[in-house]
């Protein structure tokens, strides 16, 4: 399989073969980044478990250097897409960011199944 960016006037799409897996637009961002304050309680084995998200950014600038798109927010690199191979590499620049959200591109008719909630 072949994953790669391709640029496209108002954005990139990131391919896997001919497929889009993910489409970057400015008015409907890949990516999302922010912070989150969990309220975690445990009694005997049971949880109970709250999270606001916080600081949420949804950064439409970006550029591509290779394998690598840089998002910004303001002049600011907020985070970092590479392709390494078939793997995506997602990290946040920002330490006090903690949660990043990925929006996959499906075609009408289409389902995407998985990528659930990791703690």
């Amino acid at each position: 399989m072949n994953a790669r960016f391709s640029v496209v006037d108002d954005g990139f799409d990131l391919l896997l073969d001919s497929r889009i897996v993910l489409r970057h637009r400015a008015d409907c961002p890949a990516l999302a980044i922010g912070s989150g304050a969990p309220e975690i309680e445990m009694i005997r084995g049971n949880f109970r478990i709250e999270d606001t998200p916080t600081a949420v950014i949804e950064p439409a600038e970006w550029s591509i250097d290779g394998e690598a798109v840089t998002f910004s927010a303001d002049g600011y690199k907020v985070a970092e897409m590479v392709l390494s191979g078939t793997d995506l590499v997602l990290t946040a620049t920002d330490p006090a960011h903690d949660r990043i959200w990925l929006r996959f591109h499906a075609e009408p008719g289409e389902a995407v199944w998985g990528g659930g909630e990791q703690m």
